[in-house]
This record gives C-alpha cells, structure tokens and sequence, in this order.
C-alpha cells in the first residue's frame, strides 16, 4: 500500500503560524491540527497555541474554525480542547478542557470542564481523547498527588444535555504521569504512562 501526498493545509491568518505541530486529530471529513509556538509564552506566562479546524470540500480542505487551545481531540460533531495551562481564580496552571458542537458549519461553545478539585500546576488538559459519549482527560499533577508528577486521569460521559464526571483512573505507582489516554471501546480507558522506574512507558487498563 502506498500513501500519497493529497493536500497541504493552509491556514487564513499565515502571518500566526506557530512554529511547531503540537498535535492533530481528524474523523470523517474533518482534520483539527494544534498549532504551538515553541518558546513563546502569553501576557500570563503560558504556552501559546491554537487550533485550526479544516473540513474537506471536493479534494480541496477550508478552514472552518480557529479556536484556542493546546491539546485536540475529535470526534463525529464534537471537538474537545485541552487548555493545560488555565489558570483558575488566580490558581496557576490549574487546566480546563473546552468542548464544542459542529451545528451546521459553526462550531458552537458546549461546555468547560474541570479537575473536581482545584489543584495548582494540575495542568488539566495535558492529554484527552473524545469518543462517543466518553472523553478522558489527563492531569499533570498538583498539590493533590501524593507526590509529582502523579499519574491520573478523569473520565466524563455525555448524557442529556450535560457532561457529567464518571470517575477518575489513578496510579502513583513507579513516580511516573499519564502521557497519553485513549479508548479501547466505549467505558474502557487506556493510558500511557512516562516518567516511570527507569524512564519505562507503562500502560494501564
């Protein structure tokens, strides 16, 4: 099997383009691309980036949306954006995740979703994956852990109108935090853990 080149994604504003990919996610006909600068920092002193949403039209990709945010993950018509380095009444890097609905073209602001407790340098967001009904999100860290980094990550469900908090995957084992988290199927969680005895990759079911 060979992959072609089909397209290169152009964004509308050139003269914001980041200078590095910090992430992307794609499903169906759209492709959500995280666009970081790599040493710049915001007025507030974070990391900053931005997410470009392109729908395919023909053979050609149109922007469709610029939003901000640093970790993406996309699903059907939804789209869920880690911002890891939020701060919160003044809390330092406590992270929130914003989740947005596609109505017709417009990507419409749905719901922000937070750690249940505030925790300073948490960096809720820092990884995520939207499937379904189901979106897991990993924190960092924060003054919570029995010790940092800390590995955990929250799991909420869509039901109704309303993202409700379905619980939380922990393991401080090893000093190690979770990376990456993903779906297996629907209600069951993976994560990729970094960071641990001897810099080993763990994952966790």
């Amino acid at each position: 099997t060979t992959w072609g080149h089909q397209s290169t994604l152009t964004v509308n504003d050139p003269s914001e383009v980041a200078r590095g990919l910090c992430g992307v996610a794609a499903h169906g006909d759209h492709i959500a691309i995280s666009a970081c600068w790599i040493g710049t920092m915001t007025e507030d002193e974070h990391p900053a980036a931005l997410i470009y949403v392109f729908r395919r039209d023909g053979a050609r990709w149109i922007q469709e949306a610029k939003l901000s945010g640093y970790e993406v993950s996309l699903n059907r018509d939804r789209i869920a954006i880690g911002m890891p380095w939020g701060d919160s009444d003044h809390v330092y890097a406590v992270g929130s995740v914003l989740v947005y609905r596609r109505i017709v073209s417009q990507w419409v602001f749905e719901t922000q979703l937070t750690w249940p407790e505030v925790n300073e340098n948490g960096r809720f967001g820092d990884s995520l994956e939207l499937r379904g009904d189901w979106l897991v999100v990993s924190r960092r860290g924060g003054s919570s852990c029995p010790q940092t980094p800390c590995q955990e990550a929250a799991v909420f469900r869509h039901e109704g109108d309303k993202w409700n908090y379905d619980g939380r995957v922990s393991d401080h084992a090893d000093g190690s935090w979770t990376k990456t988290v993903g779906f297996v199927r629907d209600g069951l969680v993976v994560t990729g853990a970094a960071g641990g005895a001897e810099g080993a990759t763990l994952a966790y079911l």
